[in-house]
């Protein structure tokens, strides 16, 4: 004999649809926020959810090894970048389903701080100052995504860019007196450098390409950046003198280099580590530059990359990935 549902069962199992559809909606949203969105007039970035949910930080030895979890929540935790300092990592989180915010952890994984603590707006792509005592990230607090630092206690917030266009993905320059990020106020992303105040922005790249997430090198000469030909999944590391001169492509492959974190330089300047997905999965790429020889980290336990960085000492690399394919 067949039972009917009761009017009880009926809820729940309707409670049950409604989340589970929920769900998928918000990792839709991730995954339609971080595309870059393109037209005739216009080019825009929308700071929302990352495309892997609930994602979480990692460690590994640049050999390969003591993969090691940092942070352990509901939320997605993502481009993180270590202190001069080696002790800290700032970070971008959205504990609680909350919009995306800056939070500092120690190096261990403890001491969980929430710098711009603003729930309402979304900001990302936090980077220290040389000296520690700055970071600069990006924020949509006035509308569109623009280009702002903090002390590194989360005091005294200032924006340092005023336009309509999209200005994002900060980098400070090895002495802390310029700023190089990418921003579409010439109709297409482009690499631009400004004073540590904000003053004399100028565009490096003059390029019809999609130029962005700069890198600029520990001597101060060159900046590594990924470039596409109109923001595709398709796009190359290359490297630019700080004068805009001298422009290298240093991975010519047909698969996407760097479409998943920025390129990011070791402290010695010898290598560049970046993401490639020439392998069918997303994987971490050590970059010799000046002979041109790759390296790829094996690491079969996890896929899902995003957003390696160097620690302080060249040794490590933080990233964030799925822990669902980590653990």
């Amino acid at each position: 004999m067949k039972r009917s549902l009761s009017t009880p069962d009926r809820r729940v199992i309707m409670v049950m649809i409604l989340f589970l559809l929920g769900c998928s909606l918000v990792g839709l949203i991730g995954v339609l926020g971080w595309k870059t969105l393109k037209n005739k007039r216009s080019v825009m970035v929308l700071l929302t959810p990352k495309p892997h949910f609930f994602g979480e930080l990692y460690v590994i030895h640049v050999d390969g090894s003591q993969l090691t979890r940092l942070t352990n929540n509901l939320a997605s935790d993502f481009s993180p970048i270590w202190s001069p300092d080696g002790e800290w990592l700032a970070f971008v989180s959205e504990d609680n389903f909350a919009a995306g915010q800056i939070y500092l952890v120690a190096a261990d994984g403890s001491q969980k701080i929430d710098l711009t603590q603003n729930r309402k707006l979304n900001e990302e792509s936090p980077v220290w100052s040389p000296d520690g005592q700055r970071i600069a990230f990006v924020s949509d607090r006035d509308g569109n995504p623009e280009i702002y630092v903090m002390n590194a206690d989360g005091s005294q917030q200032t924006r340092l860019t005023h336009n309509s266009a999209t200005d994002w993905r900060p980098l400070w320059s090895p002495d802390g007196q310029h700023l190089v990020f990418a921003s579409t106020r010439d109709g297409n992303f482009e690499i631009y450098v400004m004073a540590a105040d904000g003053s004399h922005q100028t565009n490096l790249t003059h390029s019809p390409r999609w130029d962005d997430r700069p890198a600029w090198s520990p001597d101060g000469r060159r900046i590594a950046f990924r470039s596409s030909p109109d923001g595709s999944s398709h796009s190359d590391i290359y490297v630019v003198n700080a004068d805009g001169s001298q422009l290298t492509n240093l991975t010519p492959h047909p698969a996407d280099d760097g479409g998943e974190g920025p390129p990011v330089w070791s402290p010695d300047g010898q290598y560049l580590a970046f993401v490639s997905d020439r392998q069918g999965r997303n994987d971490i790429y050590l970059l010799n530059v000046e002979t041109g020889q790759e390296r790829r980290l094996d690491i079969p336990s996890v896929s899902g990359i995003f957003y390696p960085q160097w620690s302080p000492d060249g040794q490590w690399l933080v990233f964030n990935a799925d822990p669902k394919e980590a653990d």
